[in-house]
């Protein structure tokens, strides 16, 4: 807000304006010295609070990762044997540095080699917050679900990308499994008008194995071909 402010100067008093200014985010190269703070004071109100308004319009909040991905598929980010590559660029760099959690005194550890970086993740560079909601349960009550950072993400790509068949070889051994994968999942995109919907073939919110689905990544690219 003290960013819109200097571009827009709102019509707010000298003391409001003191009080809007003095609001300071949680920045990575802070995270060691205020960021335990931070967590512990994340659910109590602050004092900028009060020029949030006291009603607005509900609307449903959706999630999708169609647009992480794209991220990650135009830049090529990718984790391998615990080492982060990404192809430079000024912003690019600049999200990856925010995603991953990379310090300014990290930065030196980056080797740079034909356009790609390359920066071997330490240990506390992969603990972090997933971000958790509530959905209607019971009466009076919510179930959490939760979404892991954009950053576990892409550790756990890795992950299935190493083990995959391993995971579906084994999973197959009993008969008696419950939900247990077949075959690796697909999706794809359609055009419906002048966006792009991901969706699951037919009518299942869970891709079953005896069914055909077209590449997720092979029709996104034919669609921005034509």
């Amino acid at each position: 807000m003290p960013e819109f402010d200097d571009q827009n100067h709102f019509d707010i008093s000298d003391e409001d304006r003191i009080l809007l200014h003095s609001y300071k985010p949680l920045t990575i190269d802070e995270f060691d010295t205020r960021g335990e703070e931070f967590i512990n004071n994340i659910d109590n109100q602050i004092d900028q609070c009060k020029f949030c308004p006291e009603s607005y319009d509900y609307k449903p909040i959706t999630f999708s990762n169609r647009f992480f991905y794209d991220f990650l598929i135009s830049n090529n980010v990718e984790i391998t044997d615990n080492t982060l590559t990404w192809s430079s660029g000024a912003i690019t760099d600049e999200l990856i540095y925010l995603i991953f959690g990379i310090s300014k005194e990290q930065k030196p550890a980056i080797v740079e080699e034909r356009g790609k970086k390359y920066f071997n993740l330490p240990s506390k560079n992969k603990v972090t917050i997933p971000f958790n909601y509530g959905i209607s349960h019971k009466e009076g009550s919510l179930r959490k679900l939760s979404i892991i950072h954009p950053r576990n993400q892409v550790e756990a790509i890795a992950f299935y990308d190493s083990y995959k068949e391993l995971i579906i070889y084994n999973s197959g051994i009993s008969t008696f499994s419950l939900r247990a994968p077949a075959k690796i999942a697909r999706s794809f995109y359609f055009r419906r008008g002048l966006s792009l919907t991901s969706v699951i073939e037919g009518n299942e919110h869970v891709e079953q194995s005896n069914r055909s689905y077209k590449n997720l990544r092979e029709t996104l690219n034919k669609s921005q071909n034509q």
